[in-house]
């Protein structure tokens, strides 16, 4: 669904000097609680479809008829407007006051307490002269828009001594055009918690730049989400999706098991599971499949690594993806777009390309509990977190090594061939076996893409 941020600017201002922004003081108008102060009183009491936007989000389809009110002018008014200065071409329609319609100039003042009203459009502006105690309505039709849009329309009233400014927002909606964001989360599949999704503004990896732009939503039962963003967001080139543990369930794809929990069945893991992925933001009014696992993870870290403190740019989400490639030795590609494959299940799938990432991504749960205290429920997450790390530092380890304190790419396709042994025909053994051979004789080296950063001195 394609929703459209349409900004209404009030300037309830002075007529002679320039208006001075007195914060957030009413606009609504209300006798039986009368305000001395002419700084904080309330001047006019609106409303769009009767609806107070003082109150309530105003949100409306495009296309849809909607009645801009003015209830009542508080004593002092002497001029307001309702004036389209920017966006699509609106027109307003009827005016209407004291029970008289009019497409044009309109009279129905006392000429005592009487506030000129002026309506402008893009067919020029119309004027209204009524009593204080008239009704104003004014009709008009949501535009139709093709991308996130500003319109400012003015409301301004003057007497010696008041003057305002409020913001009042209003949503417009149609069918066309909403981003619409879906996949699924796995390290095995992952489910019954809520994935989050932020703008990347600024710096990444020490101060936060994220922004979060929409309101969480649920991985079902399937591991799937969905996200629906509205082309009136605020975001920048990239998003960054991430997954806390807080409680999910997730499939057990150690090929040796999960402590207690054998291969295959659903344990519940804790709040230090992390997972993350990046992707360019994809154009309005289409649908984007953005997966969320290990290979994601391990990809935005290092991208969040590529170039110290500076703010992680697609290039760098780029040569992300490019060293999760090299150094396990598979397709350089997209990691968001690879599809899931449920390895503990018979496998139906003919992408050999995601059978092998999805068993990789099991090699590395497996290896992670290899090496963690098994007296410990909790302690492979952290072993986890330690491998991203590494991975994002660049100092992952290829081969076992005597120093080595986490797990190495050598444990990672060791354990990844236990699982095509389990459910992998004999392609995939094979490949597995050659890689994991490869990495013992020398001949495949688990290399990054990318050089490493200059280390400057202190």
């Amino acid at each position: 669904m394609r929703r459209i941020l349409l900004i209404f600017v009030g300037l309830i201002c002075l007529m002679s000097t320039a208006c001075q922004d007195q914060g957030a003081q009413p606009l609504r108008s209300d006798g039986t609680r009368a305000d001395d102060n002419p700084q904080t009183a309330p001047l006019v009491e609106l409303s769009f479809n009767g609806f107070n936007p003082e109150t309530t989000t105003l949100r409306f389809s495009e296309g849809e008829a909607i009645r801009f009110r003015i209830e009542d002018f508080s004593t002092g008014v002497q001029t307001a407007s309702l004036r389209q200065t920017a966006g699509p071409q609106v027109d307003f329609g009827t005016m209407s006051a004291a029970g008289i319609d009019s497409g044009t100039d309109l009279n129905v003042g006392n000429g005592q307490d009487d506030v000129t009203f002026t309506l402008g459009d893009a067919e020029g502006d119309r004027q209204a002269v009524v009593n204080q105690t008239n009704r104003i309505t004014v009709d008009f039709v949501a535009p139709s828009v093709t991308r996130a849009t500003t319109l400012i329309f003015q409301f301004r009233s003057a007497s010696a001594t008041q003057s305002r400014v409020r913001n009042i927002s209003v949503i417009i909606e149609d069918n066309a055009s909403a981003l619409t964001l879906t996949g699924q989360v796995s390290k095995g599949l992952v489910k019954n918690t809520d994935i989050r999704l932020f703008s990347v503004d600024q710096l990444t990896v020490i101060f936060s730049g994220n922004r979060e732009i929409i309101d969480p939503t649920e991985i079902d039962e399937t591991g799937t989400y969905t996200f629906t963003v509205l082309p009136s967001t605020d975001f920048e080139e990239l998003l960054r999706f991430e997954v806390k543990g807080d409680g999910a369930d997730m499939i057990c794809d150690a090929p040796f098991g999960c402590n207690e929990v054998d291969f295959g069945q659903t344990f519940e893991v804790e709040d230090d599971l992390d997972l993350r992925a990046l992707i360019k933001v994809p154009p309005l009014g289409t649908t984007r499949v953005a997966n969320v696992n290990i290979m994601t993870t391990l990809a935005t870290k290092r991208a969040g690594q590529l170039n110290g403190f500076k703010r992680v740019s697609p290039g760098d989400l780029r040569d992300g993806n490019e060293d999760v490639a090299s150094v396990f030795g598979i397709d350089d590609q997209d990691f968001s777009t690879v599809p899931f494959v449920d390895v503990t299940q018979p496998i139906n799938s003919t992408d050999e390309n995601a059978v092998r990432i999805a068993m990789i991504s099991g090699g590395i749960l497996g290896a992670t509990f290899l090496h963690s205290d098994p007296d410990d429920d909790e302690d492979y997450l952290e072993e986890l977190d330690d491998f991203i790390d590494e991975f994002g530092d660049r100092e992952v380890y290829c081969q076992d090594a005597p120093d080595q304190t986490t797990a190495s790419i050598e444990d990672v396709m060791a354990q990844a061939l236990e699982i095509a042994r389990i459910n992998g025909d004999l392609l995939t053994r094979n490949y597995f076996l050659s890689r994991l051979n490869g990495i013992r004789n020398g001949s495949f080296k688990c290399e990054f893409e990318t050089p490493p950063l200059e280390k400057t001195s202190e």
